[in-house]
């Protein structure tokens, strides 16, 4: 999108790009289907980015179709729990806690545990996933003084709806130096019954043998990653990974 003058109106206007507007009917109503299935927001919170993109993405002659069976959808959209409180937004949490990823930054925050028991926490997120209408920040947990031995003991979940306070830590050191630029090439083996899972979850999976006895797969794998430590962390939830 590029800002425009016009000379005869006095004033500024969008002048959008070649495709602004061609997205399909059948298009536009997957993203608003998986927004609005995924249950992660509040209603008025969905029904404000899908109208944004409507307005904006959807071609002319589809976007009033699409309006209608989006708004057929929001009328029996179902809040979760943690939204009883008409406050309750967890965008402000979401934006700190990618401010903190992009910038490499420790983070602080109070968090509310099951049985209310709320504790302070600094810590040093590294992504954030979303699993079952849950978002959750992964993160190192660091002591005091803002120092951790990053194993995967100390390797954190945090639902992002418990988190009661969150602000940029007081500790201004960039932690960018922690983890190298180079990519490490990962070969790993796994048997088991859960092969389509895991290539589901890592669609970058180059597989390299593959072989099945009495029904069980045994694949053997090679990927490319970052974060080493990341992906050993995620690969212990199937049993028969091996790296």
């Amino acid at each position: 999108m590029k800002a425009k003058y016009s000379r005869k109106n006095g004033s500024y206007h969008a002048q959008y790009e070649q495709g602004y507007g061609n997205l399909k009917y059948n298009q536009a109503v997957i993203l608003s289907k998986i927004l609005l299935e995924s249950r992660a927001l509040r209603k008025d919170e969905v029904a404000e980015i899908i109208n944004i993109f409507v307005e904006r993405a959807v071609d002319d002659k589809e976007r009033r179709r699409t309006k209608r069976l989006t708004e057929l959808e929001l009328d029996s959209y179902q809040e979760l729990k943690i939204y009883q409180n008409k406050d309750k937004s967890l965008l402000p949490a979401i934006s700190a806690i990618f401010d903190a990823i992009v910038d490499q930054r420790p983070l602080s925050f109070s968090y509310r545990k099951p049985g209310e028991k709320v504790e302070e926490y600094k810590v040093f997120p590294i992504s954030v996933i979303f699993d079952n209408h849950y978002f959750y920040c992964i993160s190192y947990k660091l002591d005091d003084n803002f120092t951790c031995d990053y194993q995967f003991s100390e390797i954190r979940y945090f639902r992002v709806d418990r988190f009661q306070t969150i602000h940029k830590s007081e500790n201004d050191l960039a932690f960018s130096m922690l983890f190298g630029n180079e990519w490490a090439r990962i070969t790993f083996e796994y048997k088991g019954l859960y092969r389509d899972v895991l290539e589901s979850d890592i669609p970058k999976l180059k597989l390299l043998e593959e072989s099945t006895s009495d029904g069980v797969d045994q694949v053997r794998y090679e990927i490319e990653t970052f974060s080493l430590l990341g992906f050993q962390k995620y690969i212990q939830r199937f049993e028969g990974g091996k790296i």
